[in-house]
């Protein structure tokens, strides 16, 4: 009896130890899995939190270091520059400056040591945070194996078949337990090396993305340093003015940083994507004055313009009247893509009878324009790469027009001694081995500059000397006032691209219509661009400039010119008497570029405030390169007298306003 008690009780007790033991075991699997689960999503989510702050606060003072330091490298780089090229010795102002940059550098270095260290840290206390939770389960699981080894006892001690039985019920709750926690571990352990290579790959990820973003941005502005710093610091030279062995190279690269910079500062696309050669592209400021003057004017504000190169007088009668017969008798349709063959002859005759020059009409395509022409004539002749030299001040489209083919302008700065135009010295100095010919204008946008036939044939004889191609834009032709009125390159370079327009001396600027005159061994190919680009021309725009060749028509064109060149005598001398600075009177088209008066210093502002304050538009020098630019504007004398005098009123009393002798 008391045997059997025993027995029974020693049965209890194991019974009791086996379910102990299956209680630890799977307490311990629960408790592991539970606790590393918690501790994981409240580790990861805390550290998370935590590396997130850090992180943007890093990313900022690494932002702010990279931009310090490639400022002040850009401006000890200038600096330097300009004074290698001066022959001066590197002195304290750059040492100082590159000082500084070293010092951004440092702290830049140590803001992705701080990175670094904080990941390490971060997964370190993942790792931890698993490493307890394992452990602890583990304690969990000692307790099964004392009860297991209880039970193990009380088998070998009675031997009971059922003791063995639970026994092995038991060991197999043990190793369920001990695979489960192993499994949490293993879990714990992949979800930390995740942890690790996400939060680490963000890292490296941002850093990359800084460097190859903050760092070029930095470079970028060291290269334009060259031309920033003669506006930082006023007291240097011009680096127009200074020899390098190069020039053409220089300045090519020059134009270049200068048109990103306004690009990405001025007109950045954070939107769609579009072409890189949008880059060299700037936007037409004379268009966006012109858009804020009419808001001026519909708001009940006397606005005076003198921004945009259009005659304020109407297209001659005859020329308005056979287009109104031609779209009586349907003349609607297509024609030939060089133009209809009547115009084309029409404009052979011009040439004949007003110009003393004979032209093939074969070799004349009529256009979209003159634009259209300039376009179809770089598509024509220019490669990717390839440059075309220009003058600097000048038109800013023809620039653009090269950039829409991938090719480039290559501005050429010029000043009054030189007449506003390029010379064979410019030639000489800045031609290069991507450059296939030279674009001139006469008479020239935005200083009506004219060239002389002598001055022609020596452009034209340099060019040949260098097989290269000669382009002339003779929009303007026509609005002459001096003793050059009925000069046209053909007249020396029969092989010359000319470009000319019915838009400005024919008063015909909304008609949209030009024409082109090219060599003869061209015209196939010229045919098969304007087939493809443009179809052909306004078929009503040609019927209506057939009429303005006729003598009535001529007759009124020729009294606008007088009358222009009436409005130019009043407005130079009134300018002047302001203080604005003419060294050379226009001898063509009807603008005046002139410097701004003494004590006036940015172009652009100048313009901006005459416009809001006496609503008088003018055009900033910005709008036709970057020579001097700054302190230049273009003044359109194409309104009437009343409305200048008015416009000379209003600009005496805006200086007076600020103080301008």
């Amino acid at each position: 009896m008391v045997l059997a008690l025993l027995g029974v009780a020693v049965l209890a007790v194991d019974a009791f130890a086996v379910f102990a033991g299956a209680f630890f075991g799977l307490a311990g699997a629960f408790f592991t899995g539970a606790f590393f689960a918690d501790g994981l999503v409240f580790a990861t989510g805390f550290f998370a939190m935590v590396f997130f702050a850090a992180g943007f606060f890093e990313d900022a003072f690494f932002a702010v270091a990279v931009f310090l330091a490639g400022a002040f490298f850009a401006l000890a780089f200038g600096l330097a520059l300009l004074a290698a090229f001066d022959g001066r010795a590197f002195d304290f102002e750059e040492a100082a400056l590159l000082t500084f940059a070293f010092a951004f550098l440092l702290l830049e270095a140590f803001a992705l040591g701080f990175a670094v260290v904080f990941v390490l840290a971060f997964v370190a206390a993942l790792g931890l945070a698993a490493v307890l939770a394992f452990v602890f389960g583990l304690a969990l699981d000692l307790a099964a194996v004392l009860a297991l080894g209880l039970a193990f006892v009380l088998a070998v001690a009675f031997g009971f078949v059922l003791v063995t039985a639970f026994f092995v019920v038991e060991a197999f709750f043990f190793a369920g337990a001990f695979c489960l926690a192993a499994a949490f571990f293993l879990a714990g352990a992949f979800l930390a090396a995740g942890a690790f290579f996400l939060a680490g790959g963000f890292l490296v990820a941002g850093g990359f993305f800084a460097v190859a973003f903050d760092v070029p941005a930095g470079l970028r502005f060291a290269a334009m340093s060259s031309s920033v710093t003669k506006t930082v610091f006023k007291n240097w030279r011009e680096p127009y003015q200074i020899e390098f062995d190069s020039p053409s190279e220089f300045k090519l690269a020059e134009n270049r940083v200068f048109l990103r910079y306004y690009q990405t500062f001025e007109t950045g696309n954070a939107g769609l994507q579009v072409a890189r050669r949008l880059e060299q592209i700037q936007p037409f400021r004379v268009m966006e004055l012109l858009a804020r003057a009419n808001e001026l004017a519909a708001a009940g504000h006397d606005v005076i313009h003198l921004e945009v190169g259009e005659p304020d007088f109407e297209t001659p009668a005859p020329v308005v009247e056979a287009a109104r017969h031609a779209l009586d008798r349907g003349e609607t349709k297509y024609t030939e893509a060089r133009g209809n063959p009547e115009l084309r002859e029409a404009i052979a005759e011009y040439y004949r009878s007003q110009l003393n020059v004979t032209v093939a009409p074969e070799r004349v395509f009529v256009t979209a324009g003159a634009s259209g022409g300039l376009l179809l004539l770089t598509a024509l002749l220019t490669n990717p790469g390839d440059n075309l030299l220009m003058a600097d001040p000048g038109y800013p489209c023809n620039r653009h027009f090269l950039s829409s083919v991938d090719a480039e302008g290559l501005l050429v700065p010029v000043a009054a001694e030189d007449n506003y135009q390029l010379t064979p010295a410019h030639l000489e100095s800045f031609w290069n081995d991507r450059t296939r010919g030279a674009l001139v204008a006469s008479p020239a946008n935005p200083t009506g500059a004219v060239l002389s036939q002598a001055e022609y044939l020596a452009l034209a004889d340099a060019i040949r000397a260098r097989q290269g191609i000669f382009l002339v834009d003779e929009i303007y032709q026509g609005l002459v006032y001096e003793e050059q009125k009925t000069a046209t390159v053909l007249k020396v370079a029969d092989d010359a691209f000319v470009v000319n327009s019915f838009s400005k001396y024919f008063g015909m600027t909304g008609w949209r219509l030009g024409w082109v005159v090219v060599p003869e061994a061209v015209t196939r190919d010229l045919e098969k661009l304007a087939q493809n680009l443009f179809i052909c021309p306004s078929a009503i725009a040609q019927a209506a400039a057939m009429a303005a060749f006729s003598e009535d028509a001529l007759k009124v064109v020729e009294a606008q010119r007088i009358e222009f060149q009436a409005r130019r005598d009043f407005l130079v001398p009134a300018l002047r008497s302001l203080g604005f600075s003419i060294p050379r009177i226009p001898a063509g088209a009807f603008y005046v570029y002139a410097g701004l008066p003494a004590g006036q210093e940015d172009a652009e502002s100048f313009c901006s405030d005459l416009l809001e304050e006496e609503f008088v538009a003018i055009t900033p020098g910005t709008d036709f390169g970057f020579h001097d630019a700054g302190h230049q504007v273009r003044i359109s004398y194409a309104r009437d007298i009343h409305q200048l005098e008015q416009a000379m009123t209003r600009l005496c009393r805006f200086l007076e306003q600020r103080g301008s002798s």
